[in-house]
């Protein structure tokens, strides 16, 4: 399945545009969030 990963506002989402390190990139949840410096 897949586990939501709460970024913040939608001014965040140039952090995983395309073209962004993370974009299609294959991670768990807790990858994505260390990658974005979440919590």
């Amino acid at each position: 399945g897949f586990e939501p990963v709460v970024v913040g506002p939608l001014s965040r989402a140039r952090e995983f545009d395309v073209g962004t390190p993370v974009y299609t990139r294959l991670m768990t949840a807790a990858q994505l969030r260390q990658a974005l410096g979440l919590k």
